[in-house]
């Protein structure tokens, strides 16, 4: 197959010559997070250079391997290497046929090159969980339309502007295009005979609503992927300091300088605009600038004592982790910035995926800050209040931070001893393996550097905001606005609107004939909470019916919501009636 791939800069060439050897005593695509541990550890690249490479230089080197005789010899029994050199080979077969050029006719010479299939795969392993179908194929869309910029200033296409210029010229700069690339690709890697994807199909319900497809792994392939992850880099943390904000300059990974991503993402068909963008830059710069490191002495307890643990988590979950733990031991020695990124509603996020504050247990788990500090009483006080939060033994987090603190003191000895049993009933494990290492180390040496991150969680958020903006003291009062004694547990609004709502629910059942089994209805506070919460957020009608069907599908595990025997006579008119009856009352 003809190489198509870009020169190597100099950084890359010097070490792409020392890395040879590592590639050759391993066949596997494992060397990827190899080769970024690597670049990251190089003391011959300063952080902007390593971040350059990893973010400009991956596909290619990833590409070189694939084309590479030597190495295509030594993967023989790697199966997953073999299935996307198969669906190189699909793609190969539509160029010949023309069927690219019949969907792409401008761009289609260009698309016939393995580098393509690679960002495919590696942008739906990276966030097939993050997004919808249709939203993830127009992101894959949107970074192949970003690579084929980049290979087509000394290609065919030979084209001196910009990238916006260009998409442009190309008709390339509109969602439709995007996700139609995006969905090719993928649709490659999901048929026969590579089969490495599967999209759900999207159910129709009575009251004509779609639920969102969604791309998922096939299950006969997950363990061929955890052993040789390929991960995008725009999912990885980055090493240098993002790309300060401005009105003037786009920031984030070093790239956007080129890319041109705007500070908020979404669908342009949202049309949302914000006229004043100075604070958000102003959040997310700051955001941006915090250093951040591996909690390495949970990482060191999970690969040894600690591993009982992570046979905890769920099958679903398996991939996630071992991506997590892979980034993990990747960056453990070096310091770390997330990257982050705003909504049309001005919430932020990080683009990191798998070690992010914003992730699940083990991701938050294992992130720190690079510095730390030891603790002073208040310190102290507030880190106690943040291990019994997360163990949550008999809802503990919902009472008084006094009886928080001496839930610490009670169980003090299992906390030191880490007590696996203890830490398994936890309801965020190994966030609470953390706060136990802390407590540990704390015990032996009162003035030990501590580097975890202590949330305080806000009550309700958006409406807190409302009674901030309405001034609003009786309303401020439910989620915890004005002060409150430490011996006084603090409000929950979600459990007080828990009983109102309930009543209304079954009081519809018993004036209705046709919908009486909602009065056998008794919601907990579960339940409720996330309709609660987004309905601030202005959350659609058909919205809050996904939120309460995907908790109804759980009634059997934890959730006793209704009696067992009438748990299978819920129909979609019921759960209808019921986010109506839900939406009206909030």
């Amino acid at each position: 197959m003809k190489k198509n791939i870009n020169p190597f800069n100099n950084h890359l060439k010097r070490w792409s010559h020392s890395l040879d050897k590592e590639w050759n005593k391993k066949s596997q695509i494992l060397n990827y997070l190899n080769t970024i541990k690597n670049i990251i550890n190089n003391p011959n690249y300063k952080p902007v250079e390593a971040q350059e490479i990893i973010e400009s230089k991956w596909i290619e080197i990833m590409t070189e391997k694939f084309q590479d005789k030597k190495f295509l010899l030594n993967s023989h029994s790697n199966k997953l290497f073999k299935l996307i050199i198969k669906g190189n080979s699909i793609l190969n077969k539509y160029y010949k046929d023309k069927i690219i050029k019949k969907k792409f006719p401008i761009i289609w010479e260009e698309l016939n090159n393995i580098e393509f299939i690679i960002l495919s795969f590696t942008f739906a392993i990276s966030f097939y969980e993050k997004f919808n179908y249709t939203s993830l194929m127009i992101r894959i869309g949107q970074n192949i339309i970003y690579l084929l910029y980049k290979n087509s200033l000394k290609g065919k296409l030979n084209f001196k502007g910009n990238f916006l210029d260009w998409k442009e010229k190309l008709n390339l700069n509109n969602e439709k295009e995007e996700f139609k690339l995006g969905d090719f690709f993928i649709n490659i890697l999901s048929n026969s005979p590579t089969d490495l994807f599967y999209r759900d199909l999207i159910k129709k319900e009575k009251y004509d609503k779609y639920e969102p497809a969604i791309l998922k792994i096939n299950e006969e392939y997950l363990d061929y992927i955890k052993e040789n992850i390929i991960i995008h880099p725009s999912s990885l943390p980055m090493v240098c300091k993002p790309v300060t904000w401005s009105c003037k300059s786009f920031g984030g990974f070093l790239d956007n300088k080129n890319k041109g991503e705007g500070i908020i993402t979404g669908s342009s068909m949202h049309n949302h605009k914000m006229e004043n963008k100075r604070p958000l830059y102003n959040a997310i710069n700051y955001l941006n600038s915090i250093k951040f490191s591996i909690n390495n002495k949970l990482l060191d307890y999970l690969n040894d004592e600690g591993k009982y643990l992570l046979d905890e988590i769920k099958v679903d979950d398996l991939l996630q982790r071992t991506i997590t733990l892979k980034i993990a031991e990747t960056y453990k020695n070096i310091p770390f910035y997330l990257n982050t990124h705003s909504d049309w509603r001005g919430r932020i996020y990080t683009q990191s995926f798998f070690i992010s504050y914003q992730a699940g247990d083990l991701s938050s788990a294992i992130l720190n800050f690079w510095e730390g500090e030891p603790l002073t009483q208040t310190g102290k006080y507030y880190l106690y209040i943040y291990g019994a939060n997360n163990h949550n033994e008999n809802d503990i987090s919902k009472s008084s931070f006094s009886k928080r603190i001496q839930w610490v003191k009670d169980n003090y000895n299992k906390i030191i001893s880490l007590d696996k049993e203890f830490i398994k009933k936890a309801e965020n494990p190994f966030i609470f393996l953390s706060f136990c290492l802390n407590v540990k180390e704390l015990d032996n040496n009162p003035n030990s550097i501590i580097k975890t991150p202590v949330f305080l969680d806000a009550t309700c958020n958006g409406i807190q905001h409302l009674a901030a903006i309405l001034q609003d003291i009786e309303l401020g009062s439910k989620v915890n606005l004005t002060s409150f004694k430490e011996k006084e547990a603090p409000k929950d609004i979600y459990s007080e609107l828990l009983d109102p709502i309930n009543k209304s629910i079954n009081k519809y059942g018993e004036e209705n004939l046709s919908y009486s089994i909602l009065s056998l209805v008794k919601l907990n506070r579960k339940i409720i909470k996330q309709s609660i919460m987004t309905k601030v957020y202005n959350v659609s009608e058909y919205g809050i019916s996904l939120q309460l069907k995907s908790k109804l599908s759980k009634i059997s595990e934890e959730n006793c919501i209704l009696n067992k025997n009438i748990t299978k006579d819920i129909k979609n008119e019921n759960i209808k009636n019921f986010y109506n009856l839900l939406n009206i009352f909030i």
